[in-house]
């Protein structure tokens, strides 16, 4: 019988030993750091980042959110990709709210510290996003992940909603 068929399976167990052992030496934690102006005052802006039933008007990626318990706020958010469980760990209106995951798939999990500050044309939000990589597969998988565009994104998505609205 020809062996053939174990050269594909023995790259394959290599590759996965590699990506571990390169996930190995990398940091666990991943933190960015985005802000944007945004012609829209705090009191504006604050629901639409603290209030999770807000996300869908201007994520509309987000297919379901559903509000587990109300003290302190939990709630988890359902998309093609993936499903997580979320709590505000602090909203103090209008001005700072933090966010934090509950579960973690796949041995990922992170903090969103949004900072809303007055400005004479609007707000500037500051989004600070820590993530924590416990798999060492995913912080290999990181290299190639752009959190800083990711964050980026949705703060702009935030901005065409509020300053179209």
């Amino acid at each position: 019988m020809k062996k053939w068929f174990l050269y594909p399976i023995a790259a394959l167990l290599a590759l996965l030993a590699i990506a571990y052992l390169v996930g190995m030496t990398r940091d666990p934690e991943l933190r960015t750091e985005v802000s944007m102006e945004i012609a829209r005052p705090p009191e504006v802006l604050f629901p639409l980042i603290a209030d999770p039933t807000q996300i869908q008007k201007y994520y509309p990626e987000i297919g379901k959110i559903e509000i587990l318990q109300q003290n302190p706020l939990r709630f988890r958010l359902t998309s093609k990709e993936a499903t997580a469980t979320m709590e505000i760990t602090t909203a103090v209106a209008p001005s700072h709210v933090v966010s934090k995951t509950l579960d973690q798939p796949f041995g990922v999990s992170g903090v969103w510290d949004t900072t809303i500050t007055p400005t004479p044309t609007g707000s500037r939000v500051q989004h600070i996003t820590t993530l924590q990589f416990r798999n060492p597969l995913m912080r290999t998988m990181a290299l190639f992940f752009d959190a800083k565009a990711e964050e980026h994104q949705i703060l702009e998505k935030i901005k065409r909603y509020a300053e179209a609205h």
